[in-house]
């Protein structure tokens, strides 16, 4: 799994099962290294917060979110 990189300023989420660590799609379907439905970008990290207060709400998987910056670098992980 490539973390993408993006343009300047935005955010990339992530999302992992919390008692596997395997990453998941949006649809809460496990990740098997096709299409691109494993990540979300955002352009702020407001943006990114409210999306996961509302998708842990929503989500049928315990599910950890990581946050990247455009270039891929780690920025936070909640769970």
């Amino acid at each position: 799994m490539e973390i993408p990189k993006t343009s300047i300023g935005s955010f990339v989420l992530i999302r992992a099962e919390v008692a596997t660590g395997i990453v998941l799609n949006f649809d809460d379907t496990r990740y098997f290294h096709e299409g691109e439905n494993y990540y979300k970008v955002f352009d702020a990290m407001e943006e990114v917060k409210t999306f996961i207060q509302f998708d842990k709400k929503r989500s049928t998987v315990e599910a950890e979110y990581t946050i990247f910056d455009h270039d891929g670098q780690f920025l936070e992980c909640i769970s």
